[in-house]
């Protein structure tokens, strides 16, 4: 991380099941989440959750045309979600090519909490 040494990222293996819905809909359901820990010359920032995309029902994503730049990360780019014709814009993002600093990130998105209700049933 020599162009951004203030900036630091760290992942931990969740090994509990979380589940992430919308309404009574599954979007995800898996054992295999991670778990971003951030910081930077700002301070610490929330611990953020990752799910592999594998594990998502992927039937509910429409891309958005949404993107975002973060220094650490990368290029984020975006997913609508769409359950029962309700479209909740821009709620899912994600690093199609997460930068040399972050490669935990590839194949991983994760989603704004108050757009979605995310269990852990520590299965």
């Amino acid at each position: 991380m020599e162009k951004h040494p203030e900036h630091k990222a760290g992942f931990k293996k969740l090994t509990e099941r979380y589940i992430v819905k919308v309404g009574d809909s599954v979007i995800v359901d898996t054992t295999n989440a991670i778990q971003l820990t951030e910081s930077c010359h700002r301070g610490v920032y929330p611990p953020v959750l990752y799910f592999p995309f594998n594990d998502t029902a992927k039937e509910y994503l429409v891309p958005s045309d949404l993107h975002t730049f973060c220094p650490l990360k990368g290029e984020a780019s975006y997913y609508d979600l769409v359950v029962d014709d309700k479209t909740l814009e821009n709620a899912v993002w994600y690093y199609p090519q997460p930068l040399e600093y972050v490669p935990e990130l590839k194949g991983y998105l994760s989603f704004y909490t108050d757009k979605v209700k995310i269990e852990t049933t520590g299965d």
